[in-house]
């Protein structure tokens, strides 16, 4: 809904429906979150709910790196599981 960017330092501060889409079908919601451009990561604290070819996940957070290949999930957290997405790989 509304956002600030940090020209200097290349972060983006994200507010309201923040909606994070990866194009293998992975998707990030939260209410916030801050894209470190330069540096190729992002987080938010607030939390977070994730679906993609896996199942869902909720958690209080999370923190993306490597531009994307890792993130990390902060708890408590809830993951379900799709029937036969145990061969899936998060990206």
């Amino acid at each position: 809904e509304t956002g600030q960017y940090h020209r200097e330092s290349q972060v983006l501060d994200l507010q309201g429906m923040v909606n994070l889409f990866q194009d293998q079908g992975y998707e990030i919601h939260t209410d916030s979150a801050t894209v470190l451009l330069k540096e190729g990561k992002a987080h938010s604290f607030t939390p977070v709910r994730t679906q993609g070819p896996f199942g869902q996940l909720e958690s209080q957070g999370f923190e993306l790196v490597d531009k994307g290949k890792v993130v990390y999930f902060t708890g408590p957290a809830r993951l379900v599981l799709n029937s036969g997405s145990a061969g899936a790989a998060a990206p």
